[in-house]
């Protein structure tokens, strides 16, 4: 995971001390730490740009009904692929990624549901529990981790009906649009303005007590 430090300063030129940048004139510095690299940067701007940058040829696109809702890793995909072949569940459909005949264009790929989850008799808590039952599977093998029990609608938009019904915990390996509340509170004082930065429970099944927006 990522350890993100901030800093402040009214110039410069001043020393820097640890806490929340609290008016425009300050300049704004982090330092992010991983297992395998280190980024220092005073644009945290450019820093969310790197965070959120992404090759998609590493990925497929996972769709329901030819609209695009998702992506998947390759690896995710494989072993999602080998579980539906060892359980023998049609719940999943896999179109890999390949180049044409006379190579002149590439195709992609596409994970999608099994037919039998799209026809219209099946309901859309029964086409979810088809999927969510399959990725229990994973979770309870520890191939995957996050298990929250809550679900997570799926869809092209924030205000579109859902296609799909997935456990929030599937939600990052699917590549779906996830939503959440935050509330931010801004206090005032002789010293300037300054925003609160909650910090995660150490419950939390990612990123345990770490800073939260």
């Amino acid at each position: 995971g990522w350890n993100v430090g901030a800093w402040k300063s009214l110039a410069p030129t001043s020393r820097l001390k640890k806490g929340i940048t609290q008016h425009a004139a300050w300049t704004c510095m982090a330092s992010v730490h991983s297992d395998k690299t280190s980024i220092k940067t005073e644009n945290l701007l450019n820093h969310c740009k790197m965070l959120n940058s992404y090759e998609t040829t590493e990925f497929i696109p996972f769709s329901i009904e030819n609209e695009q809702l998702g992506w998947l890793r390759k690896e995710f995909a494989t072993k999602l692929h080998s579980l539906q072949l060892e359980t023998k569940q049609k719940v999943f459909t896999f179109e890999w990624p390949q180049c044409s005949e006379d190579g002149s264009s590439f195709f992609s790929g596409n994970v999608g549901l099994h037919a039998q989850l799209l026809s219209s008799h099946r309901q859309l808590h029964e086409r979810s529990a088809a999927v969510n039952d399959m990725m229990k599977i994973l979770f309870d093998r520890g191939e995957m981790r996050g298990w929250r029990g809550e679900l997570q609608q799926v869809s092209s938009g924030f205000n579109k009906s859902p296609s799909l019904l997935l456990e929030r915990g599937c939600v990052p390996y699917f590549g779906v649009a996830a939503y959440g509340v935050h509330v931010n509170v801004l206090v005032k004082d002789d010293q300037g303005t300054s925003v609160w930065i909650a910090k995660r429970a150490l419950s939390k099944a990612t990123y345990p007590g770490k800073l939260d927006q």
